[in-house]
């Protein structure tokens, strides 16, 4: 039985196992790396695989998450200038004028509806 946590070190280098409620620092990530480590090649093919699978799918998740924030933030944007170009017409702003100060292009400053 184990008393501290070097005596629990020692247990894993012995028998290559953890036992429950260890407490020793990293212990049970050396035990996931002896783990894959000790796989034979077919298995560790499909773990290869498998994580492989999981990277792409989460960048994949993350670049949607990004593209669908970034897609909000210039849709925002644009609501934020098609306002100021109605407030600058309702104020009897010219159609160039207003286009360029809110960086519309003077069709899209004529397209609006004040």
């Amino acid at each position: 039985m184990a008393k501290n946590t070097l005596d629990e070190w020692i247990n894993f280098l012995k028998r290559e196992e953890v036992k429950e409620g260890t407490k020793a620092k990293g212990l049970k990530e050396a035990q996931e790396k002896l783990d894959i480590i000790t796989l034979s090649k077919e298995d560790r093919r499909e773990y290869d695989r498998y994580i492989a699978n999981w990277r792409d799918n989460e960048s994949a998740m993350i670049s949607n998450f990004t593209a669908g924030e970034l897609k909000g933030e210039l849709k925002g944007r644009l609501k934020e200038k098609i306002e100021m170009a109605k407030n600058c017409l309702a104020e009897g702003m010219s159609i160039e004028k207003t286009a360029k100060l809110t960086g519309l292009t003077e069709d899209e400053v004529k397209g609006i509806k004040t």
